[in-house]
């Protein structure tokens, strides 16, 4: 908890990068730590201790105090889908206007309009999410490409 509370003087916020290689050394611990305790967060029930998760009302108050950002995953999910379906409906408006012609590539970036700029790099990460599937279709993103 010192830890953060070091960070977060130091940087003005708790959002600590998840990657341990984005943080200073005296930081390396921290990734880890608040990862855990945003779950831990997630699954306090604010009525009583939570041993399992080392989580009671005084440490839920002291990191929400302190600024802890915990993002709803389900409302992360729900974020993520509608701005799925946004390039998505975007890619038809494209195709709508364009007929069967592809996206140019992004060396020919400067010929595509710019509201379709956002394409260029959806669709190239759709069609990576797409081959990864079909070589292993147990993989988690089955239902929705990124």
């Amino acid at each position: 908890f010192d830890l953060l509370r070091q960070y977060e003087d130091e940087h003005g916020d708790c959002n600590v990068p998840t990657s341990r290689s984005r943080v200073a050394e005296k930081y390396k611990s921290l990734p880890t730590w608040v990862k855990k305790q945003r779950e831990a967060v997630r699954g306090y029930d604010g009525n009583s201790s939570s041993p399992e998760l080392g989580l009671n009302e005084e440490r839920w108050q002291r990191l929400m105090d302190l600024g802890l950002v915990v993002v709803d995953v389900k409302e992360n999910r729900r974020r993520k889908d509608d701005m799925w379906e946004q390039k998505f409906q975007l890619l038809l408006d494209y195709k709508a206007g364009h007929g069967k012609r592809s996206l140019p590539s992004y060396s020919r970036s400067s010929e595509l309009e710019e509201k379709y700029k956002p394409l260029l790099s959806w669709v190239s990460t759709q069609r990576s999410a797409l081959r990864a599937f079909e070589e292993d279709p147990s993989q988690k993103r089955a239902s929705r490409m990124t």
